[in-house]
């Protein structure tokens, strides 16, 4: 077991951006480890037990309407337990936590994405879940298979490991759509490419039918008079965005590290840079500092972002020409990837005993599927991260938006993919190292007029170095 000041000092170290002066304080408990003992067979007398748990969520107020819903179905199995959602100000999830913990206020659970969740871990700030996991398998071998196998593993330590947190939805990068312009210029007949049509846009297309549709939409935009010149584009790419920025070169089968050498320095590496370049050239989508397509605000005809934003999009998008979504485009066949992540809750590691066991029961029914129901019903349409509740034609989740291309957010799972470079190095430097990818990034797309600023060899040198120094 370790003690107080090691977690603090793990901790502050994990965030590092935080001053050494905000960690003199903190919660004084013991971590467990995974050496505890654990009831998951409660009798009647527990069901009646009377408790309050804190849930620490996020300012997004959905947040706190998902964890309510919960608590009140919750409250049919435990009439007498109350479950708080405590919310944890702050616009950086990881320093917010910290900054609760250091006030000695931590609430029993808290929320995660898979961006902040390897700081937690790292510096146990959540409860190893192994016996709980072994008592449940143990009393049912299949638990595990209740679940998606990749948004159970990113609550895992490295995504291979013991379990941490348990996902409460899943989410991946899809192609948002303004079909407006999607049938404006796949019905025109300027298009330069008769065979280009509206049936192109559809979950598995390639980069190549991607590229061919957006030079179509690229000519009617032009014949339209919304010039580039005039600050009109056709995509907002978000390449810089972890998900789809390593989508790109985990699909080229480019690499940043293997384990034991930088390895960036490939013809994949190349292959990637150049891939978006092309569409910059093409002028699809802008250069750096180059204004963007702006979809948002209904003047772009595509973004890749998370599939989690399909209700802020339609209710942007809708009532002016129409919104759907489908799949990221598909890069080099079967090596194409998705990029994927969850947000999900774990249980405070120096929660108070008598409540370890309920906060398990709490965190169990979030993935049940009465739990994952009524946080659709609650209002989320991403997917379920239970195995049986992936169809939205049938599922509770596709309901709100059935008549949306919802198949786009689970169609072919196993091409979901979470960078795992990262977990070769302390948690703590995970920030550094993807603002030195997001920087190699902004530097292949950084023009002079119509020229590259840099070499496709001076990019990666310089990535390289920026890498390297991210380390020390």
């Amino acid at each position: 077991m370790k003690k107080l000041l090691a977690m603090v000092l793990a901790l502050c170290l994990a965030l590092g951006t935080l001053a050494l002066t905000a960690c003199g304080g903190g919660q004084d408990y013991v971590d467990p480890g995974d050496d505890y003992d654990v009831n998951i067979d409660f009798s009647d007398e527990d069901y009646q037990q009377t408790a309050t748990l804190t849930v620490g969520v996020t300012v997004d107020p959905q947040e706190t309407e998902y964890i309510q819903a919960l608590a009140a179905g919750f409250k049919d199995l435990f009439p007498n337990v109350t479950v708080e959602a405590v919310k944890v100000q702050g616009t950086n999830w990881a320093t917010a936590i910290s900054n609760r913990f250091n006030a000695k206020n931590m609430p029993d659970l808290f929320f995660t994405s898979e961006t902040e969740s390897s700081v937690f871990i790292s510096s146990e700030m959540y409860l190893n879940l192994k016996p709980y996991i072994e008592a449940e398998t143990a009393r049912n071998a299949q638990w595990k298979e209740q679940f998606v196998e990749s948004a159970l593993k990113i609550g895992q330590a490295n995504y291979n490991g013991d379990q941490y947190f348990l996902p409460r939805s899943s989410d991946r990068v899809v192609t948002h759509l303004n079909m407006k312009y999607i049938n404006a210029a796949l019905t025109w007949d300027g298009r330069p490419d008769k065979s280009v049509t509206v049936d192109t846009v559809k979950n598995g297309w390639t980069w190549e039918e991607f590229v061919k549709v957006c030079e179509a939409l690229r000519a009617y935009y032009d014949a339209q008079g919304w010039t580039a010149a005039n600050g009109r584009y056709i995509l907002d790419p978000t390449f810089t965005w972890e998900p789809v920025l390593y989508s790109l070169f985990k699909s080229n089968g480019a690499e940043f590290y293997d384990g034991t050498d930088w390895v960036l320095d490939s013809a994949a590496t190349t292959k990637t840079i150049e891939m978006i370049r092309e569409l910059i050239e093409k002028k699809i989508i802008a250069p750096k500092d180059g204004g963007g397509a702006n979809y948002e605000n209904g003047s772009g005809a595509m973004l890749f972002h998370s599939s989690s934003a399909i209700a802020k999009y339609y209710d942007f998008i809708n009532d002016n020409g129409g919104y759907d979504l489908v799949t990221f485009p598909i890069i080099n066949g079967d090596s194409g990837v998705f990029g994927y992540g969850v947000p999900g809750y774990g249980i405070f590691s120096g929660i108070d005993e008598s409540k370890r066991d309920l906060a398990w029961q709490f965190l169990s029914y979030i993935v049940s599927e009465e739990g994952q129901n009524i946080l659709a019903k609650a209002g989320m349409c991403t997917p379920s991260v239970r195995s049986e509740l992936q169809d939205p034609s049938t599922a509770e989740w596709g309901k709100e938006y059935s008549q949306l291309n919802l198949e786009a957010a689970v169609w072919e799972t196993d091409r979901n993919y979470t960078e795992t470079f990262f977990f070769n190095f302390e948690a703590r430097k995970k920030s550094s190292l993807m603002q030195a990818c997001q920087k190699f990034v902004n530097n292949v797309m950084t023009y002079n007029g119509s020229e590259p600023s840099f070499t496709s060899a001076k990019c990666v040198s310089t990535a390289l170095d920026d890498l390297k120094k991210a380390l020390r």
